[in-house]
């Protein structure tokens, strides 16, 4: 009767290999973490310098020359109401990028301590003497039966994603104001066009930046929150 033969021990270096290779994935993943901080951070802190600085610069219009006031709300109704809200889309395609990265390492990291652990890090409590010398933390994370101190926090991502809607929306608004509003371009009579074609450019421009942004994030947005649907039935099961 023949004996079934135990799988050959990893020479050394391999072992090592994969434990540097655990460890910078983990690496990489708080880095990404951090850089959805920063991006976040950076847009918010942005948006709210130039909304305010155009603001105040319009408030001064009607102190100068109809050429110098016609510049100025030009000026100031493409930065705020076309470039700010393209700069908060560019700044959050970025922080999507780095949410993937964030994943994608954290997804392989769970694979790897499965692997390792002969699949008890799916189920393992980290309270238990047991599971002392298991790799699981990306495992708690995928909100299995031991894990609800450790899950994720989901909500602080789908907060973000709304704070970012906001920051576009909220530029949006207020180039529209200071566009459209009073002393706004709208009211220049030396532009010489006439009001309705302003406000007919502007709202074909957030019509258009709205749809173009569903149609680039609206699929990679559905693609997460699928795998993230699909994770959570897994650890249930």
């Amino acid at each position: 009767m023949k004996h079934k033969e135990k799988p050959a021990r990893l020479p050394a270096h391999v072992a090592e290999l994969l434990v540097q290779e655990y460890v910078s994935l983990r690496a990489e993943s708080l880095s990404a973490k951090q850089n959805q901080q920063t991006i976040l951070q950076w847009t918010l802190a942005t948006v709210g310098i130039v909304i305010a600085a155009c603001v105040a610069a319009a408030t001064g219009l009607h102190d100068m020359d109809s050429i110098t006031r016609l510049g100025l709300s030009v000026a100031i109704a493409l930065l705020t109401g076309a470039l700010t809200p393209v700069l908060v889309s560019c700044a959050f395609g970025i922080w999507l990028g780095e949410l993937n990265r964030m994943e994608r390492a954290g997804h392989f990291l769970r694979l790897r301590e499965e692997v390792w652990s002969a699949g008890q890090a799916k189920t393992a409590d980290p309270e238990s003497p047991e599971s002392g010398g298991i790799l699981l933390w990306e495992s708690l994370l995928a909100n299995h039966p031991h894990s609800e101190r450790f899950a994720k926090n989901r909500i602080g991502g789908m907060a973000s994603v709304a704070l970012f809607v906001m920051l576009a929306a909220s530029a949006l608004l207020s180039g529209m104001v200071l566009a459209l509003g009073k002393g706004g371009l709208a009211e220049q009579q030396s532009l010489g066009t006439p009001p309705w074609l302003v406000w007919t450019v502007a709202l074909v421009w957030v019509v258009a930046f709205a749809v173009t942004n569903v149609l680039i994030f609206g699929k990679p947005l559905k693609k997460l929150g699928r795998a993230s649907r699909s994770l959570e039935k897994d650890a249930e099961s």
